[in-house]
This record gives C-alpha cells, sequence and structure tokens, in this order.
C-alpha cells in the first residue's frame, strides 16, 4: 500500500483538552491529519514508537515573554518552543505609547518580525497601558486577530479603573 502521510506516532498516552488515552497521531506535512487508534492511521514509512510516553499534539504556551535582545528574540524563543514541543506561541505584544503608536501598527510590526523569525506559530497578547488613546483601537485589533489583553493594577504600568471600565 502506498504511504499516505510522513510519520504516524504510535503506541503513547495522547493529552487531549479534557482527557488523555493510548492512541496514535497521524503527520503530513506540517500537518496533524488524524488521532485514534493505531489500525485505523493511514500507511507510512516512519513510525515513531512513543510507548510509555505521553504525546502532546499542537501544544500552546500562551504567556510567552519575548525580547528584542539576541538570547531571547523570536528565533532563539521559539527554537526553545519547537524543542520543548509547543506548535504555537502566545507572546506579549507592546505597543510605543510615547510615539502614540496604534495597536494595528504594533500588531503588523510584531507579525513582520514573527514572519521573518519564528519557527512556530504564533498569536499576540496586548499589555494595555494607561493610555486612553490606544482604547479607538481595540476593535480593529481584534478584528486582526487580538483575543486578548492585559492590563496591571499594581506595578509602574498600572491602569485606573476608569481605564478598565473604557476597556470592558
Amino acid at each position: 500500500m502506498a504511504t499516505t502521510v510522513d510519520t504516524v506516532v504510535h503506541g503513547g498516552t495522547v493529552a487531549f483538552s479534557s482527557n488523555a488515552y493510548e492512541a496514535s497521531v497521524a503527520i503530513k506535512g506540517e500537518r496533524i491529519v488524524a488521532v485514534g487508534p493505531h489500525d485505523m492511521m493511514p500507511d507510512t514509512e516512519n513510525y515513531i514508537d512513543a510507548s510509555g510516553k505521553y504525546v502532546l499534539p499542537g501544544a500552546i504556551d500562551c504567556h510567552v515573554h519575548l525580547r528584542p535582545t539576541p538570547g531571547d528574540d523570536w528565533t532563539v524563543g521559539t527554537r526553545a518552543a519547537a524543542l520543548a514541543g509547543l506548535t504555537t506561541i502566545i507572546p506579549f505584544g507592546a505597543y510605543n505609547a510615547e510615539d502614540e503608536e496604534s495597536l494595528p501598527d504594533a500588531i503588523n510590526r510584531w507579525k513582520e518580525e514573527a514572519k521573518s523569525e519564528s519557527l512556530v506559530d504564533y498569536a499576540f497578547h496586548y499589555i494595555l497601558s494607561n493610555t486612553p488613546y490606544i482604547i479607538d483601537s481595540l476593535a480593529e485589533a481584534i478584528s486582526m486577530g487580538v483575543t486578548s489583553f492585559k492590563m496591571f493594577m499594581t506595578y509602574d504600568h498600572r491602569v485606573s479603573d476608569s481605564f478598565i471600565a473604557r476597556v470592558m
């Protein structure tokens, strides 16, 4: 029978969001194409025996700090993520409040950096500081795919109660 997938990981305990059970994972290219009993997997010439191990298909780290320094930039940070088994990271994005950079401009800037350097999939999570002008671009940021924002109620970046109310 012809090979239909690149790799099948078999014999391991596959962890899902709500449970874990013994299953196999079929991979073609960069995509998981099937998860289920081993006897129902497509043919392949490349099997990985994961007996006695957990298999985490598509693990996501939703709290990532990347810095523009060579030791913790997109390339190094996402290489470490991939080696740890992560397929997606969600780093904290930042906008330049001193120059009144809009969220859409910041998102585009971060996307350009990520597109050229990231080794895994990514999304963004933005920290909002007490800059009222930024509220005007929240809807556009959401339409660009940002699904979460963070506001501090402590430390130097804390926002006012009225700012939180306006964001909500």
